[in-house]
């Protein structure tokens, strides 16, 4: 598939705010900026890599990108 990867550079943008809240518990979220903060940038794209990694069967069944879009958010 021919992704654009403005789905991914959201969570980014938010420091993992808009999809850890709706996956995660509150302090989920709260320990990857802590981590963030004290260790860098590094930390974002291990948590953005677990994330695709835990969800790697329902996005591999997508067949569009839109399917793949929804999959994301």
């Amino acid at each position: 598939l021919d992704v654009d990867l403005a789905a991914i550079c959201s969570w980014f943008l938010s420091l993992f705010a808009d999809c850890l809240a709706l996956i995660a518990p509150t302090q989920t979220l709260f320990r990857v900026w802590d981590v963030f903060l004290v260790d860098g940038l590094d930390v974002l794209f291990r948590v953005a890599y677990v994330i695709l990694r835990s969800n790697e069967q329902e996005l591999l069944r997508c067949e569009s990108i839109p399917a793949l879009y929804v999959a994301l958010k």
